[in-house]
């Protein structure tokens, strides 16, 4: 058994083939407005620049191994070497959670409104959030304590990630704009501008030298991070854009929107290779395995699919989720995919055999 399953075997569920009856969502679709009240609360604490360690008493293992929170999941990621797994939930919440224990080891407290992204550094000591409260923070994985907060966004921060090398941060904003940050300063040192609308998701090629972003206007647009320059703007979409993501050899890039559609195009021309049918409704996350055999897509259907980049054929689906999916994170060998969703969870699925 791989040293990722081995930690912890009795989290993981077995999955399911079937698809359920797909349910439309207002939230984070085209006529989103930026102004919407959060969905749900959730314990309140006092405000503090230190994490707090909690046994996790509010956060439950059900007789499936997955996770249950105490309100919806906004956003999940798994740790570079998959020990740890970031959580965002509920009204303003985001948390450490250390899987070998399953332990809710870091309880971030800080933000004002609900955490729409969490990103973990490529060494795996530091954790940017983004939330509606129009700031990044970034958090010291290692004592839970808020290291920065970026300010700067005139709206929302939809998504952050770190470049390659940890040097940078990408946020994307509900203000058009995608700024660029020293993690080690807390500088803003760029501004990408060039979206007429809202910009859901911004994300570093492989290299470093590349954003891709993904806007309510339906177009994924290509920036050079050394000048800010805008190089490329993929058209294709019918509705807003929802997520972008590289393959791991950079040479592809995945689009998913509300209009149900993942395409897949070349990062360096901008020429669409292939549109992918089989949603029926917005694709909210897409991820690549490190292998790039594997795109698995999340939707607010309730489903993960899980295609093959290369032929664009359906592999396999993935059903469990009784509510909207937001977000999806492989491990770092592939074995293991975690998905968390507007029912509460975060999901464990073994999806393959190392």
């Amino acid at each position: 058994m791989n040293t990722f399953l081995a930690a912890f075997t009795t989290l993981i569920a077995p999955c399911s083939a079937t698809l359920e009856s797909p349910t439309e969502f207002g939230l984070f679709q085209d006529n989103y407005s930026a102004t919407s009240s959060s969905i749900a609360s959730v314990q309140g604490g006092k405000s503090t620049n230190t994490g707090k360690a909690i046994d996790g008493a509010n956060i439950k293992v059900d007789s499936d191994g997955n996770l249950k929170f105490n309100s919806v999941v906004n956003c999940v990621q798994l740790s570079p070497t998959g020990s740890l797994l970031a959580v965002g939930w509920g009204a303003s919440s985001a948390a450490i959670w250390d899987l070998s224990s399953r332990k809710l080891l870091w309880n971030l407290v800080g933000h004002t409104l609900q955490v729409n992204d969490v990103c973990f550094s490529p060494d795996g000591t530091a954790l940017a959030t983004a939330s509606f409260d129009d700031t990044v923070r970034i958090w010291d994985c290692r004592s839970g304590s808020l290291l920065r907060t970026l300010r700067g966004h005139d709206g929302a921060a939809s998504s952050v990630e770190f470049s390659p090398n940890g040097e940078l941060l990408a946020s994307s904003s509900l203000d058009k704009t995608i700024k660029l940050w020293t993690v080690q300063t807390g500088k803003c040192i760029a501004t990408l501008r060039g979206h007429s609308d809202l910009v859901w998701s911004a994300s570093f090629s492989p290299k470093g030298d590349q954003i891709a972003s993904a806007s309510v206007d339906g177009t994924v647009r290509l920036w050079d991070t050394s000048t800010g320059s805008n190089t490329k703007t993929l058209s294709g979409h019918t509705k807003a854009v929802r997520t972008v993501c590289y393959s791991p050899d950079g040479k592809r890039l995945a689009s998913g929107s509300v209009d149900g559609m993942v395409k897949i195009w070349d990062s360096g021309t901008g020429d669409l290779l292939r549109t992918i049918f089989g949603h029926k409704t917005g694709v909210s996350q897409l991820a690549f395995s490190s292998d790039e055999r594997t795109l698995a897509s999340a939707s607010w259907d309730h489903s993960v699919k899980m295609w093959d980049p290369e032929t664009g054929k359906l592999v396999r689906t993935l059903s469990g989720h009784t509510q909207a999916i937001q977000s999806l994170s492989f491990s770092p060998d592939d074995s293991t995919l975690v998905s968390g969703g507007w029912d509460s969870s975060v999901r464990f699925w073994k999806v393959h055999d190392r």
